[in-house]
């Protein structure tokens, strides 16, 4: 019986002969026979370096994005209506909290707002909920060494092909 053995696979930057470089995904497949020793090989090479260019290039993007939010103190955040919440690092930082330890969704949202402002928030929610959402709502919230900031929070709702609103984006700032 001819079984095959643990693949191996690597991503090298090689260089051409003119000198310009490019990156080749490699693959090898060793088949074992009924000792274990391995007999044939399968190596499957691709040149890949499209494909890392445009990695490149969204790392950039993400560092651009992630360093203007964190200069701005404007933190992104995204929310499919029926589903989880996303944040960016920044809006992590904005409210004092860790994505190690906080999974942000409107519950736990509410919690970090002001006792004094949470009604605002919840009937800010419920609006968007139904696509009657305000953009901007200014609220505070209290950070976990008991310091308050003033927040403002900008949503745009994003509507299925009937109209009904199945998620929303925006930001909040410090």
């Amino acid at each position: 019986t001819v079984q095959a053995g643990r693949t191996w696979r690597s991503e090298v930057r090689n260089r051409a002969k003119d000198g310009s470089f490019f990156w080749v995904d490699t693959t090898i497949v060793p088949f074992m026979d009924n000792n274990g020793k391995p007999f044939q090989f399968i190596t499957i090479r691709s040149d890949i370096s499209y494909r890392k260019k445009v990695e490149e290039k969204l790392l950039k993007s993400e560092y651009m994005l992630s360093e203007s939010q964190r200069i701005a103190n404007i933190g992104g955040w995204s929310w499919p209506l029926r589903g989880q919440m996303t944040w960016t690092n920044e809006t992590y930082h904005i409210f004092g909290v860790s994505p190690e330890t906080f999974t942000p969704n409107s519950k736990s949202l509410v919690n970090l707002i002001h006792p004094e402002d949470r009604q605002l928030m919840q009937q800010w929610i419920k609006d968007c909920m139904v696509g009657k959402c305000k953009g901007d709502i200014v609220f505070r919230t209290i950070l976990p060494d008991g310091s308050i900031r003033i927040l403002n929070r900008r949503g745009v709702l994003q509507y299925d092909a009937k109209g009904k609103p199945i998620s929303m984006s925006g930001t909040v700032q410090d």
